[in-house]
C-alpha cells in the first residue's frame, strides 16, 4: 500500500512541476498600431470586451481608417469585429508610451509564450530607431494588444516591462 501511495505522490509532483515550468501558450496579436494614444510605457490586462472596444475606438481603429486612403469602407474591419472570448483568454495591452518620432514599434517575436517560475513570459519584440538615423518628427504611441489562453501565473514579463 505504501508503494502505491508513494508512486501516486511522485506522479503528482512530476505533473505539477511539468505544468508550472516552460508551459507553452499560443499568443495571438489582436490589434496593433503606431498611434494608440496611450501615453505611458506599460503592460496592462484588458478584462472585458467593452474595455477592448473602448481602447480600439479611442485610438486604434479611427487612425487606421484615416490612414487607408481610398480604401472601401468594408476593407477596414469595424472595431466590434474583433471579439475575444474573455472566459477562455487573457488579453494584454503592451505600450511604449509617447515617442517624439517614428521608428518605434512592438510586435510578436514568436507565437508561443511560456510560464517559468510562476511568471508569464510574452514573446514581444520592442523596436526603437537606430542611433543616428533620420526619422519623421511626429508623436507616436506604439502598442500591441495580444490574447492567449488563460493559465496560472502571478507575474507577466514583456521585454523590459513587468506587470
Amino acid at each position: 500500500m505504501k508503494i502505491v501511495s508513494v508512486g501516486v505522490y511522485v506522479t503528482f509532483l512530476l505533473l505539477v512541476a511539468c505544468n508550472t515550468t516552460n508551459e507553452p501558450l499560443v499568443v495571438t496579436a489582436v490589434y496593433g498600431s503606431s498611434q494608440c494614444f496611450v501615453n505611458q510605457q506599460q503592460i496592462s490586462k484588458i478584462k472585458t470586451q467593452q474595455e477592448l472596444t473602448v481602447l480600439m475606438d479611442k485610438g486604434l481603429a479611427p487612425i487606421q481608417r484615416r490612414l487607408r486612403v481610398g480604401a472601401k469602407p468594408e476593407a477596414v474591419p469595424p472595431v466590434d469585429s474583433v471579439n475575444v472570448d474573455f472566459e477562455k483568454h487573457d488579453v494584454y495591452l503592451i505600450s511604449q508610451g509617447s515617442k517624439s518620432s517614428a521608428g518605434y514599434s512592438i510586435k510578436l517575436a514568436s507565437e508561443v509564450a511560456t510560464i517559468e517560475n510562476d511568471t508569464l513570459i510574452l514573446p514581444i519584440e520592442i523596436k526603437q530607431p537606430r542611433r543616428g538615423t533620420m526619422q519623421a518628427q511626429l508623436m507616436t504611441s506604439p502598442c500591441l494588444v495580444i490574447s492567449l489562453p488563460k493559465a496560472r501565473y502571478s507575474k507577466v514579463l514583456a521585454g523590459n516591462l513587468q506587470l
